[in-house]
């Protein structure tokens, strides 16, 4: 039975572990806060631009498709395009994950919705983040990835370089990542961010494509915007998504915390119980003790 020095070590490591957590939590917070409202202004507006990114890169195929078939039918010479939609390699699956744990379940989450995707499609697949990496070896081990390491507090420009230039060369670039809904849900999510669709995680399940079709004129060229499009926009999504990751972690943790907290609170108050029946029971037994320690006097 558990003795009354090992219920204080325990009250004093339940003590310990409520001031970590709540370190965590507070830290959490501060971090979120810092980074919420500019993510949240930024989201929209970038998801209608990557929209718009999606019809100047279509426009930008069908103009080079149509001189292509100019020059089949004509045998004649017409401006040359760079063709870069066309030498580009095919696909490419982004898992955002984190660098340390604790961080609940979006991590997990986040991690199995794209561990499905890369299961179920061909594609090459880069991993950013210590613990998706882990994952990944554990579910995966002899399936060849690409590994990137950036921070889990901010991404910098290094940080945002090293991965657009692992990106760039791929037609479709597929991120999953976490999410924020609002404190309480942070769900996993999967955003393309190369232009190459427009789709939401719930269409892509329904396996949904976009019908509608938009027709440009472009100034100075449509090869100018979309060398435009394919630099500074692109890593602008990108950088989005990254802090959107770390914005949806930061509120998990937070979730986390709390769980861990309301956990730590209801041992803390069971060994504070078990502590005073246990104080109950040695001073019953010293009581019963001193009891039989007093002489009994007979008369006849």
């Amino acid at each position: 039975m558990i003795n009354s020095k090992q219920i204080k070590e325990e009250i004093e490591l339940v003590s310990t572990l409520r001031i970590i957590t709540q370190a965590y939590q507070e830290i959490s917070v501060m971090k979120m806060q810092k980074i919420r409202n500019s993510v949240l202004r930024t989201r929209e507006f970038l998801e209608r631009l990557s929209e718009v990114f999606y019809d100047v890169r279509e426009s930008y195929k069908t103009e080079v498709q149509d001189i292509l078939r100019k020059k089949n039918r004509l045998s004649k010479v017409f401006p040359t395009f760079d063709l870069r939609l066309v030498k580009k390699r095919k696909s490419v699956t982004v898992l955002l994950s984190a660098n340390n744990k604790l961080y609940g379940d979006i991590t997990y989450k986040v991690f199995f919705s794209f561990l499905k995707q890369v299961r179920e499609h061909e594609s090459d697949i880069i991993i950013i983040g210590r613990v998706g990496r882990d994952l990944f070896l554990e579910q995966e081990g002899s399936r060849p990835f690409r590994y990137i390491e950036i921070s889990d507090v901010d991404i910098g420009s290094v940080d945002l370089r090293n991965v657009v230039h692992e990106l760039k060369d791929y037609d479709q670039v597929n991120v999953f990542y976490g999410k924020f809904e609002n404190i309480v849900n942070q769900e996993s999510t999967i955003s393309n961010v190369s232009g190459s669709q427009v789709f939401t995680a719930e269409e892509l399940t329904q396996k949904k494509q976009p019908t509608e079709e938009h027709r440009f004129l472009f100034e100075p060229s449509l090869e100018q915007i979309l060398d435009f499009f394919e630099n500074q926009v692109f890593a602008s999504l990108i950088k989005q998504t990254v802090h959107e990751s770390h914005l949806a972690s930061f509120a998990s943790r937070i979730k986390a915390m709390e769980e861990a907290l309301q956990n730590i609170e209801t041992k803390s108050a069971q060994l504070k119980s078990d502590q005073r029946r246990v104080k109950r029971m040695l001073n019953n037994k010293k009581q019963i003790e001193t009891i039989s320690r007093v002489p009994i006097a007979y008369h006849g």
